[in-house]
């Protein structure tokens, strides 16, 4: 399995750029994205109209995602290697996250978990951060609290470290930011917590002065020493005719040759409806290009279903192709699965090996309408059979029909579960064009194992789960003309 090195936007743009797009207030200075998906965090962008909500490494945030399971290879089959799972406020800000890790033989690995607190929708006020010791067991590590001015800039974080000597939470930092009638931070204040002085300390200054047109902005870090500021960053920013951010060259004062030096740089293109199309970024280490990254984004009936990703070749002075994902939704355009498959630098082709989908990604949304679930987890075979490869990037990246889509949603009709919720006992009632072929039910929790197994005859099966502990459980029918998928409610 590949190695990557990825750069990833800093969609504030390093703290201090304005999106001339849409008005977004983030409760963290700074959210990192993954480049893979960033057209469907430009969208988001360009069609919102209020704050958006913040998902560490999220892939799909207009949607509200309940669970996302990733499958990684192992050395002889498939394994679970983490469970995303998300909870959600009446205003579908997301008030829970966890996150678990499992090594190839399902053992413990790593665990985090956030749980937020939100003054108003989208705004954040308390940030817990738990780390898992265990499957079961979590240890409080740090608290951030938000606080915001009318217009809702965020004009202060405390940083709370947890002491489990006395239980108790303890002040670590404090952010102070001052902003502009137009929503942009103009100096920043960080102090650390003296615990000897009971006081806080200053610790680093920073004031921004914005050009006329908002597309620089310079950074200046305040010397102690001479209690005076020098220029320490430079940002330029460029927009296209529509707003949309093109990209943006990021420099470091070079005090020994008194001048700018090029730290960084992006590019974004659009398409003429202003989709996103590529994303290049660049980093130099004494005005040197060391590293690059280029991400091609493909789009099918107007929603984004491939990224390639191409790395800088020194040698050759240019980008060389080494991985690509592909992304499968639904009808509503919420993705179902993602597929992540390496090429081949020998042969320059899409490997095609039963080695080719280092990842596979799963979602599972809250909506009983967009809830869907492709090939639960299932470690002891390959979920995806990569024998013929059976995309076919040469025409259409993604093409529904290989992907069994139309399909899969036709199948769908086929089966009906009720009562759900239930107490336990389901009847689960199918079409009759499905009784003379073989079938089986399946059930599994929110972590993917299965809890429940049976083989069905005819057309109709109560299922009995009373033995399980309520929750939100998902219900697999396998048969020959596909998986009939469905979430269940266990009161």
């Amino acid at each position: 399995m590949k190695n990557y090195t990825y750069s990833w936007i800093i969609l504030s743009c390093i703290f201090y750029c304005a999106s001339a797009t849409a008005q977004i207030n983030f409760a963290d200075e700074a959210i990192l994205i993954n480049p893979e998906f960033l057209p469907d965090r430009i969208a988001a962008m360009q069609e919102s109209t209020s704050p958006m909500r913040s998902v560490e490494d999220s892939v799909v945030i207009d949607a509200l995602v309940d669970s996302v399971v990733i499958q990684r290879e192992g050395s002889t089959a498939w394994y679970k290697y983490q469970v995303r799972e998300n909870e959600f406020d009446n205003g579908n800000n997301i008030t829970t996250e966890t996150i678990i890790n499992t090594n190839e033989d399902a053992s413990f690995s790593s665990a985090n978990r956030s749980e937020m607190v939100y003054v108003q929708d989208g705004f954040v006020s308390q940030k817990d951060r738990q780390q898992g010791v265990s499957f079961n067991s979590w240890q409080q590590q740090f608290r951030e609290i938000f606080t915001y001015n009318p217009n809702m800039d965020n004009t202060e974080t405390i940083l709370k470290l947890w002491q489990s000597n006395v239980n108790e939470w303890a002040d670590y930092q404090q952010t102070l930011r001052t902003f502009n009638g137009q929503n942009q931070m103009i100096e920043k204040v960080t102090n650390n917590w003296n615990g000897n002085q009971a006081s806080w300390t200053p610790l680093n200054k920073e004031q921004v002065v914005y050009d006329g047109n908002l597309q620089t902005s310079t950074i200046y870090n305040y010397d102690f020493g001479t209690q005076d500021y020098a220029l320490y960053q430079k940002i330029d920013n460029t927009f296209d005719g529509n707003g949309n951010s093109t990209g943006n060259s990021i420099y470091f004062w070079d005090a020994n040759n008194n001048d700018w030096e090029l730290s960084s740089e992006s590019t974004i293109e659009y398409t003429a409806d202003q989709k996103v199309t590529k994303y290049e970024y660049y980093l130099y280490i004494a005005n040197q290009l060391v590293l690059g990254n280029k991400y091609d984004y493909t789009y099918t009936e107007g929603l984004h279903t491939q990224t390639v990703i191409s790395d800088w070749d020194v040698a050759s002075a240019g980008f060389v192709e080494n991985s690509r994902r592909l992304i499968n939704r639904d009808i509503y355009g919420n993705v179902l699965y993602v597929q992540a498959q390496d090429k081949d630098l020998n042969t320059s082709q899409w490997e095609s090996t039963s080695q080719t989908w280092d990842y596979y990604y799963t979602y599972i949304y809250g909506e009983e309408d967009t809830t869907v679930i492709i090939n639960p987890i299932d470690t002891t075979t390959n979920p995806i059979d990569t024998t013929t490869n059976p995309i076919d990037t040469t025409t259409n990246p993604i093409d529904t029909t290989d992907v069994g889509l139309g399909d899969y949603l036709e199948v769908q009709k086929l089966a009906k579960v009720s009562p759900n919720p239930s107490t336990g006992l389901y009847n689960v009632q199918l079409s009759n064009e499905l009784i003379a072929i073989e079938k089986r039910i399946m059930v599994y929790d929110m972590n993917g194992q299965m809890v429940y197994s049976a083989k069905m005859d005819g057309t109709q099966l109560n299922v009995n789960l009373d033995n399980l502990r309520s929750g939100t459980y998902f219900m697999s029918i396998q048969t020959s003309k596909g998986i009939i998928n469905k979430k269940i409610i266990l009161q």
